[in-house]
């Protein structure tokens, strides 16, 4: 790899170029987990997951937050784990209740709604936020191919009835 004493050094002639990031429009998508990672909230108040969600058609991608442990908002933590278990049962997890390694969530191919986020205020400096594309829920992809957990599969399996 070459030292550049200064930018005016540098060449990209060899270098091809990275497709520009396109966040994913409101709409229905099956996504892949790309990424997911356990985080601290900004402002303390407890942790989340973020997981990267790339359209499996190559249209873009989305990340979303899911607040799982919130100290001051018991409102805020149940949501996000409804969300969080949603993602994990639709996407066909191994252990929806009790997922263990965060790593076995990359990988999983779920449907996705994204829909657009409420003009906000910025609690901090008083600044509108405009809306943005967000998740608002999870789905049965449409390909369906995530697998019916077995104990699933048996609670639907009744005899029919003799007519």
């Amino acid at each position: 790899m070459n030292a550049f004493a200064s930018f005016s050094e540098l060449d990209l002639s060899t270098v091809t170029e990275t497709k520009g990031v396109s966040i994913l429009q409101p709409g229905t998508y099956d996504v892949r987990v790309a990424n997911a990672e356990w985080q601290e909230m900004n402002n303390g108040n407890g942790h989340q997951v973020m997981v990267e969600l790339e359209d499996v058609g190559g249209t873009g991608s989305i990340r979303h937050w899911i607040n799982v442990h919130h100290k001051t908002s018991k409102m805020a933590q149940e949501i996000g784990q409804r969300q969080l278990k949603s993602l994990l049962q639709f996407g066909g997890h191994s252990s929806p209740d009790k997922p263990g390694d965060i790593a076995t969530m990359r990988g999983l191919h779920v449907g996705v709604v994204v829909g657009m986020s409420k003009e906000r205020r910025n609690p901090n400096t008083g600044q509108v936020m405009e809306s943005r594309p967000e998740v608002k829920g999870y789905r049965m992809p449409a390909s369906d191919s995530a697998p019916v957990p077995e104990t699933g599969a048996d609670a639907l399996d009744d005899p029919l009835p003799d007519f």
